[in-house]
């Protein structure tokens, strides 16, 4: 596949040849003979629109499937995790990303990218667990991201006046320099956990692929002050109290897709001086890209479970993670819950009323019996968590939590939330039908002091805390209400959560 020659001075807008010039019929700016058809004035817009696309095909074929690939994936992701209050805002971060997109194509054909390697550095910012997160959160770095490439795309255009390009540089130094600051200063209490430990549970790929590009372009006069950025705002992200996973990722994904994509065009064009020719570099390039689609779809989706909750950040670093499945000891808050409760019938103890053991009475009995040690086994376990200081409880919720009407799951999972955050629960609604079951939903009125109605971040921050736990304390819906965050455990307590063993 041909490449035509990157980041020529009549570049503007997918390739080196589509540019202002190109598309109105003018000549490229490079020098290059006129093309008699492209000056007739007697050529009409359907034939001129159809050499534009034979001069640009290979471009666009490039191009145009990344984009909309990367939309159907956006699209499908904002239909699983955005509330109904907050689609306008993620609909508007999506097309932010695609137009982020659109530019650092043109960046990477700037820095003289081939079009394989622009067109991986286009599938990694869109399609990375990280970026999808990323792309479907409403956020000021989402908005900001495009107005920042579109400054970097001037500010290294040798065809402006060296004036402009400096008042450009500086305009973009202030955007970026203004909006890490908001965000710090957003970030405001302590941190629940580091934002590269959620990076790296959300998306370990581009996390090492992305930092070690960023430390190999320093070696690429072209690309080393991508790198330093880069490497700047990783260890920002590294910083005591960071909490900023989103915001973070917007601006720093567009600088790893690029390294990415700059240091292996390095490599591979160094090993092309050493006697590889143009042919092998592209095809090499394209087999790179192939194998890198590969370990997405393939791969990634084992390594990070971003790829099913895509959610802003969680409170990470705690026992809450995926994988973590927490005894009663590790919670901080059952302790001695099986000593206080009732012990189940032994298999060789008789139970008073149950001489004839197939009987339906004695089943009735042992049923009843069994039942009320689960009971008591919540009430003990439910007493300890209404004491903890980090909890605020509703009087209604307080009682339903020491009654023992409470599922297990929904004591142990705010055990560990606790361990981190303050938590308030106005309610442990029943659901609809479940008469005398265990209460399985969750009403969260704040997170952290914040409070949940009409809160995005609080609605992201519960739904990647719940979202990402293990069986048998994981499959949670979380929903957004009029009256807080609703979290709803799956039907069904799960009978070896009980302390003591006492489940069914």
């Amino acid at each position: 596949m041909a490449d035509p020659k990157p980041a020529a001075d009549g570049e503007f807008f997918v390739d080196s040849s589509l540019d202002v010039q190109g598309v109105t019929g003018g000549s490229a700016a490079s020098g290059a003979e006129r093309d008699p058809l492209s000056v007739e004035p007697a050529v009409s817009g359907t034939r001129g629109a159809r050499l534009w696309f034979g001069r640009h095909a290979v471009s666009l074929g490039w191009f145009v499937p990344l984009i909309v690939l990367g939309t159907a994936v956006h699209a499908a992701a904002l239909t699983s995790r955005a509330a109904p209050g907050e689609l306008p805002g993620a609909v508007a971060a999506v097309v932010f990303g695609t137009l982020a997109a659109l530019l650092l194509w043109m960046l990477a054909r700037r820095l003289h990218l081939t079009q394989p390697a622009a067109a991986l550095a286009v599938f990694v910012f869109l399609l990375s667990p990280l970026a999808l997160t990323a792309h479907t959160t409403a956020s000021l770095p989402n908005a900001v991201a495009p107005v920042l490439l579109a400054g970097v795309i001037v500010v290294i255009d040798p065809r402006r006046s060296t004036r402009l390009r400096m008042i450009v540089g500086a305009i973009v130094a202030a955007i970026l320099a203004v909006v890490l600051l908001l965000e710090l200063a957003a970030s405001g209490a302590p941190a629940t956990s580091s934002v590269i430990g959620r990076w790296w549970a959300l998306d370990p790929a581009i996390l090492i692929l992305g930092t070690g590009c960023s430390v190999a372009a320093l070696a690429v006069a072209r690309l080393r002050p991508f790198g330093l950025v880069s490497l700047g705002l990783v260890l920002l992200a590294l910083r005591p109290g960071a909490d900023m996973l989103v915001p973070a990722a917007a601006l720093w994904l567009p600088l790893a897709a690029l390294l990415v994509a700059g240091t292996v065009q390095a490599a591979a064009q160094a090993a092309w001086e050493a006697g590889f020719t143009a042919v092998w570099l592209e095809i090499v390039a394209g087999i790179f890209l192939v194998a890198v689609v590969g370990v997405f779809i393939f791969a990634a989706p084992a390594l990070a479970p971003g790829y099913r909750t895509l959610l802003e950040g969680s409170p990470g670093g705690q026992p809450g993670q995926p994988g973590a499945v927490p005894t009663f000891a590790q919670s901080g808050v059952v302790g001695d819950a099986a000593a206080g409760a009732t012990p189940p019938a032994s298999a060789g103890a008789e139970v008073p009323g149950t001489d004839d053991p197939t009987g339906p009475a004695a089943e009735a009995e042992s049923g009843r019996a069994l039942a009320g040690a689960q009971t008591a086994a919540r009430a003990s376990i439910g007493l300890q968590l209404s004491t903890n200081p980090q909890l605020q409880l509703s009087a209604e919720a307080t009682a339903e939590l020491v009654a023992g009407d409470v599922d297990v799951r929904s004591v142990l999972t705010l055990a560990q939330l606790l361990a981190s955050t303050p938590v308030a629960v106005s309610d442990f609604p029943a659901v609809a039908g479940e008469v005398g079951a265990p209460r399985r939903q969750i009403l969260i009125s704040s997170l952290g002091g914040r409070a949940s109605t009409g809160s995005s971040a609080v609605l992201n921050d519960v739904s990647a805390y719940f979202e990402n736990l293990a069986p048998p304390l994981g499959g949670a819906n979380v929903v957004s209400t009029d009256d807080g965050v609703l979290v709803i455990f799956p039907f069904g307590e799960p009978a070896d959560l009980l302390p003591a063993g006492q489940g069914p």
